[in-house]
């Protein structure tokens, strides 16, 4: 059988387009004024995504990735990412190793820990950002 990704959600960076839109025009329906600082957050693979796309159209206040990472394209071989982004991990892994993380925590020690901080929730796991 042939995926048809046009059809899968958050399938591409780009697909996110469309979502937010609907998402900020329902939000300006409700009272929420044009230009109001908007933040985003995404769980696991759709960081990776999430972050692809602020980092190509901007428009965000920041970010948070739970139970992702800064993506290694955007912190070697010099950290290029712009997007303030608040870095979520879990002490007991699941879809993000905890090697990973631990690399991360090494990049992050270079990083202005007010524009990229980074926790690690004592006790809960990877799928618990789920929940």
């Amino acid at each position: 059988a042939r995926l048809d990704w046009a059809a899968a959600p958050l399938a591409q960076p780009d697909d996110l387009k469309p979502h937010f839109e609907e998402l900020q025009a329902r939000m300006q329906a409700r009272g929420v004024e044009r230009g109001t600082p908007t933040f985003h957050a995404a769980h696991c693979l759709s960081a990776a995504f999430l972050q692809d796309y602020l980092q190509k159209r901007g428009g965000s206040a920041g970010q948070v990735l739970l139970g992702g990472c800064l993506l290694r394209k955007h912190c070697y071989p010099v950290f290029s990412y712009r997007l303030p982004t608040l870095t979520l991990g879990a002490e007991f892994g699941g879809d993000q190793s905890l090697p990973r993380q631990a690399e991360q925590f090494l990049i992050h020690k270079g990083l202005d820990p007010g524009a990229f901080p980074m926790v690690v929730l004592p006790g809960q796991t990877h799928a618990q950002f789920a929940s």
